[in-house]
C-alpha cells in the first residue's frame, strides 16, 4: 500500500491503463496499489510506460501529479468538459529520458494550485485543445518541453 502523507492521504505510483481502451481515471481496477482511484489529498505519479489515462466522467482532485518520472509514452487526458484540480505541483517529463503528455480537451480544465513544469528534465508536452489551463504558481517549459 501507499505511504500515508496525512490522515487518509495515499501515494499512488501505478496506473495500468494501456494505450487501448478508455482507461478512465475513475476505474479503480487500473490503480492496483489501492483498488480505488486517487482523490483529494493523494499524490499521484504515473510512471508505467505506454500508458493512457482519461479524466472522462467528472471532476478529479489530487494533491500533486507527476506524469512520467523515468518512463516513456505516458499520457493523461482531461476530456469532455471535465476538470482535474491539483492542489500543489504538476510535473510532466521529470527526468532525462522520460516522455509525458497532458491533453486538455474541449471545454475541459486543468487547474494547478502550485507550479506546472512541462519537460522538467525529460520530454514533456501540454496540448490544449479547446480547454483551459490555470496555474497559481510558476509555469515553466524546460528545454525538452512543448506546449500546443
Amino acid at each position: 500500500t501507499g505511504a500515508n502523507l496525512t490522515s487518509g492521504a495515499e501515494v499512488y505510483t501505478q496506473f495500468n491503463g494501456q494505450k487501448t481502451g478508455d482507461n478512465s481515471w475513475f476505474d479503480g481496477t487500473l490503480w492496483p496499489e489501492h483498488g480505488v482511484h486517487p482523490d483529494q489529498g493523494d499524490s499521484v505519479t504515473m510512471n508505467n510506460p505506454d500508458t493512457y489515462c482519461n479524466v472522462d466522467t467528472g471532476n478529479a482532485r489530487v494533491l500533486s501529479l507527476t506524469v512520467a518520472v523515468s518512463a516513456t509514452n505516458v499520457e493523461l487526458e482531461v476530456s469532455q468538459a471535465n476538470q482535474l484540480l491539483v492542489d500543489s505541483n504538476v510535473v510532466v517529463g521529470e527526468n532525462m529520458g522520460s516522455t509525458g503528455k497532458i491533453v486538455v480537451g474541449q471545454d475541459a480544465q486543468l487547474v494547478v494550485g502550485g507550479a506546472l513544469a512541462i519537460g522538467g528534465g525529460g520530454a514533456g508536452n501540454l496540448q490544449v485543445k479547446g480547454g483551459k489551463v490555470s496555474v497559481d504558481g510558476e509555469f515553466s517549459i524546460g528545454t525538452s518541453g512543448s506546449v500546443e
